[in-house]
């Protein structure tokens, strides 16, 4: 099952179901690479807009207010547009950051490299303090 192969994935669409992940000009990203989710149903309204003057529809379908990816035809979503933060050009997601200092958190090393239990700083070799 999808959820077997990618736990951390939201599956295939189910029937009936078109779902399209595209670029700011509209055109379908490739495999991995990150972009707005838009979503055909028989539900999905014409005059809908996202609030920031772009149109929230394209080829009928809706945009979700999410963005994410596909990969190995499986549905990750990476976060929502309104919690993005734009950092260096990059689009950075709330749960990117998390699961960074998850890693952070799970090696014993503090955010800016330092070792918590000794105070040395990472591949430094010297002490701190």
């Amino acid at each position: 099952t999808d959820l077997r192969r990618a736990p951390e994935s939201v599956g295939v669409a189910p029937p009936g179901i078109r779902v399209s992940v595209l670029d700011d000009d509209l055109h379908v990203v490739p495999d991995g690479v990150t972009g707005r989710i838009f979503v055909h149903n028989l539900m999905a309204r014409a005059d809908y807009a996202d609030g920031r003057g772009r149109a929230a529809q394209h080829d009928g379908m809706q945009f979700t207010g999410d963005f994410g990816h596909v990969r190995d035809g499986l549905l990750f979503v990476d976060g929502r547009e309104d919690e993005v933060v734009i950092s260096g050009g990059q689009n950075v997601f709330p749960a990117e950051l998390e699961r960074a200092l998850g890693h952070v958190r799970e090696s014993g090393r503090s955010p800016d490299g330092l070792d918590r239990a000794s105070g040395a700083r990472s591949g430094s070799g010297h002490g701190h303090g």
